[in-house]
């Protein structure tokens, strides 16, 4: 038969108290049929499951192979709460937000492909691959990697260039008629971005440009530092340089 074993220890004086629950229901504490030392405390307070050298406040250890699972679940009162689980058939580990809804909503961490995703209604819906690429559903009809505004500009380019409001442009320069830098705050991985915009006479009016006229602009000289536009009138007017008062220009790489 199964004993029970109870040991003090000869150089303490501290008691161990094991006292019945104030009430009329039983309690029952099982231990699994397996060896090994099952709940173990250190001295700094941490706490192993499983694990007699545990590293933080708990420590839970477990053989996981490619047909077991390990989880860890915190439960509310009500019976629903968040899980913890490491997958052993797809080498992944989940933290889930609901413990009734399992995997359809999670954080997804796969162990060898150091990559991470978060899912909803048992999709995909933002992924991070190991190359740092973000993509995301948003209305898309899938996961696709973003590709996003690296810097955009307003500003006006008549008399004393001035930026009206910005995002990753520190300045530009002005080298002479109808001809600016726009210079970036954080330099580009390469020159291979893309840059489009617009420059027109005067300012746009609600219901579209009313009497603006808008220039023949070009995009150039790009570099991961600046990139050129140039500013030309119509054909009526022979193509001259000119400057803009209203210019707006965005990079996507």
């Amino acid at each position: 038969m199964s004993k029970v074993s109870i040991k003090g220890n000869a150089s303490g004086t501290g008691n161990f108290t094991i006292e019945a629950p104030n009430s009329n229901t039983d309690r029952t504490l099982n231990l699994p049929d397996d060896s090994g030392t099952l709940l173990y405390k250190d001295t700094n307070g941490n706490v192993g499951i499983g694990e007699t050298n545990p590293l933080a406040l708990l420590h839970i250890r477990g053989e996981i192979d490619q047909a077991e699972t390990q989880k860890v679940y915190l439960t509310e009162t009500a019976g629903d709460g968040g899980f913890w689980k490491v997958d052993g058939t797809n080498n992944t580990v989940f933290f889930g937000g609901l413990q009734s809804q399992g995997e359809n909503v999670a954080i997804e961490f796969p162990r060898t492909a150091n990559s991470f995703k978060i899912k909803t209604n048992s999709s995909d819906a933002l992924n991070i691959d190991s190359s740092q690429n973000l993509a995301f559903n948003s209305g898309f009809g899938s996961v696709a990697t973003a590709y996003g505004c690296r810097a955009w500009v307003n500003f006006n380019g008549e008399g004393t260039v001035s930026i009206r409001a910005s995002g990753n442009v520190s300045s530009i320069t002005d080298n002479g008629t109808g001809d600016y830098t726009v210079n970036f705050t954080t330099s580009m991985p390469d020159a291979n971005y893309a840059a489009y915009g617009k420059s027109l006479n005067g300012n746009a009016g609600p219901t579209g440009l009313d009497a603006d006229e808008e220039y023949f602009s070009i995009a150039r000289s790009y570099t991961t530092n600046s990139f050129k536009i140039g500013l030309r009138t119509d054909v009526s007017t022979g193509f001259g340089s000119v400057d803009s008062i209203q210019n707006t220009y965005a990079v996507f790489r």
